[in-house]
């Protein structure tokens, strides 16, 4: 008994149209032509793109303490730890299932 394909039968291997593998500084090349371009894009839609990550990082960290100050629970006369938004008591009144 014959293992191999049969005639017209195709096994495994690449698919038709992928192209071969670039060597390591083409590949290289052709990504930092790629980076280039979208720096090119922003650059010529008005983004700021000088910023340094550690400024960049601090913005976000502001933006984040803004919202946990917003939907931080409150607590009030008694110890009771509650959420205080409008529309909150009537959207977490379910009843049990059990």
């Amino acid at each position: 008994m014959g293992r191999g394909s049969k005639p017209g039968e195709h096994r495994g291997g690449r698919e038709k149209g992928t192209p071969n593998r670039l060597p390591k500084g083409e590949r290289a090349l052709v990504k930092l032509d790629a980076a280039e371009r979208e720096v090119r894009v922003l650059a010529a839609a008005g983004e700021d793109i000088t910023k340094l990550g550690k400024d960049r990082l601090a913005e976000l960290d502001a933006w984040a303490y803004g919202l946990a100050r917003k939907f931080a629970p409150v607590e009030d006369e008694k110890p009771t730890v509650h959420m205080a938004l409008p529309g909150n008591s009537r959207r977490l009144k379910t009843k049990n299932p059990r």
